[in-house]
């Protein structure tokens, strides 16, 4: 049995706001989420080998700027993997795996980080920021810390639960 756990706090410099004085708040470092997991469970013998693999990542930051007033995310992830082979004899071995059986979809969505808003446009609210002219700069802040709006979907696939199996045999 192998289970690891790792939580890191990473936190990129500040940008200055092109539209403003302000700056945008410090994000994580890309591709680096806050809580990751990873945990196997193998067992081998008479010729059977078994493996069950689970893989977990928190939300993530896929691009700072993935558009000029936004960040893209990618959305948690959960996969359960399984894996059997039998060593009939020394020349034949049976293979089967069973990869994605949590049915895992990859959803990357977007938050706005520094969208400009002309006054004037919008009443202003707790995640707006005036900048000197007057105008808006729409910052949602950090989906990891903060209270985000997650429904803005750039992108989704699923490549549903594969099953696979072989035979290898040696002559």
């Amino acid at each position: 049995m192998n289970i690891n756990y790792t939580y890191v706090d990473s936190k990129n410099d500040p940008e200055k706001l092109i539209a403003s004085d302000d700056y945008s708040e410090p994000f994580p470092q890309a591709w680096t989420p806050k809580h990751s997991s990873n945990s196997t469970i193998f067992w081998q013998g008479n010729g059977l080998e078994l493996r069950l693999a689970h893989r977990y990542n928190s939300v993530q930051l896929a691009s700072e700027t993935a558009t000029v007033s936004g960040a893209a995310w990618q959305d948690s992830t959960n996969r359960l993997d399984f894996s059997a082979s039998y060593r009939l004899n020394k020349d034949v071995q049976f293979t089967f795996h069973a990869l994605n059986l949590t049915d895992d979809v990859r959803r990357t969505f977007y938050t706005s980080t520094k969208t400009l808003i002309p006054s004037g446009a919008v009443n202003y609210a707790d995640d707006y920021t005036s900048d000197t002219r007057g105008d808006v700069i729409w910052n949602e802040g950090n989906a990891l810390d903060g209270n985000v709006d997650k429904s803005r979907t750039i992108s989704e696939y699923k490549t549903g639960i594969n099953y696979r199996v072989g035979v290898r045999v040696n002559f």
